[in-house]
This record gives structure tokens, C-alpha cells and sequence, in this order.
């Protein structure tokens, strides 16, 4: 889920039985200029906790 307005989003992943909320209030109202660093993030998140198991 993306919102163009506010900085906000969701990563849902039905494999692992995860959901990442992000909620920000940074200067720029969409981030769409750091999916690029956000997206990796939540799939590094959810390869580290495979690994716990």
C-alpha cells in the first residue's frame, strides 16, 4: 500500500506472516524517491528472520 500524499506504507509478506507499517512525517509529504532503499529494507527484515528459525 502507497499513499502519494503522506509518507506512509505498508509491506505485507504471506510467506513469513509479516506485515511492516511505516509511519513518518519527513520534509517531503511522498517518498516515493526512497523505494529504492525502503523495499531492500523490509525483504532484509524478513530474510533475517528466516534465518532465526
Amino acid at each position: 500500500m502507497r499513499s502519494q500524499d503522506y509518507p506512509e506504507g505498508a509491506y505485507g509478506d504471506p510467506a513469513m506472516e509479516m506485515v511492516i507499517v511505516k509511519l513518518a512525517s519527513p520534509p517531503l509529504a511522498a517518498d516515493a524517491h526512497i523505494d529504492g532503499v525502503s523495499l531492500p529494507a523490509y525483504q532484509a527484515i524478513a530474510d533475517h528472520l528466516v534465518q532465526r528459525e
